[in-house]
């Protein structure tokens, strides 16, 4: 069935017509060059949107994710978060699955937990808390992140979290993150993009059009976190 969502090669149809380039089997690498470049803007935009007034920066929806970690005896109270975690929880939601009797953890700062690990011997149990803490810094995978764990497992657990993720670059064949509803706001922050890249322009037309997009966008994704979180039900 055909998706009304945004792939890669629609972006670079709306790109290219936008630039006056040619047809995509004739770009130069002076076009493909640019066009990553462009895309890459575009997507920050769209990701990452700025504030609108009277409000915070809105994190989307779709850029919430599942997580879970195997906690062990062996594996001791540092754990690695996942590749592509982007140093977000969301919320109280770093629980042990529903079939253990254990409860949720609460966050601390990481210097508390490490005090802790450093100035006690607890007996080993069930985490009760957790910190984040940001790993050495590597350039060929870039930032990644692990979570400390108090007091130290005493066999093994799964935790289970909800975070924000950081979205990938799409490629070839590629859809992009948040489907049909959001693809006019998508195709409006590429295009803003160009404008800005090629023309010099950062309040172009299109730049105009992505933040009026970007209300109606902020309102339908807000309506659809107060329906997930049970704020728009009955009882």
């Amino acid at each position: 069935m055909a998706d009304l969502g945004i792939t890669y090669e629609n972006l670079q149809d709306y790109v290219a017509r936008f630039a006056g380039w040619a047809a995509k089997a004739s770009w130069t690498s002076e076009n493909t060059s640019d066009f990553a470049l462009i895309l890459a803007r575009g997507l920050r935009l769209y990701y990452y949107p700025p504030a609108l007034p009277d409000k915070p920066r809105h994190e989307w929806s779709f850029l919430r994710k599942i997580g879970t970690l195997s906690l062990s005896v062996a594996d001791g109270h540092d754990y690695d978060m996942p590749s592509d975690f982007s140093g977000v929880i969301i919320g109280e939601t770093m629980t042990y699955q529903k079939d253990s009797s254990q409860r949720r953890m609460g966050q601390l700062p990481y210097w508390q937990i490490a005090s802790l690990l450093g100035k006690t011997s607890p007996s080993a149990a069930a985490p009760l808390y957790y910190a984040l803490r940001p790993k050495t810094y590597v350039s060929g995978t870039g930032q990644r992140w692990e979570a400390l764990m108090y007091p130290t497992p005493d066999q093994s657990y799964t935790a289970e979290f909800q975070y924000i993720v950081n979205p990938e670059v799409v490629t070839a064949g590629q859809y992009v993150r948040g489907g049909a509803a959001y693809s006019e706001l998508l195709i409006q922050s590429v295009l803003a993009a160009a404008e800005e890249y090629l023309d010099d322009d950062s309040n172009g037309p299109h730049k105009q059009a992505f933040m009026a997009q970007l209300m109606g966008a902020v309102r339908l994704d807000e309506a659809y976190l107060r329906q997930t979180a049970g704020e728009d039900t009955q009882p």
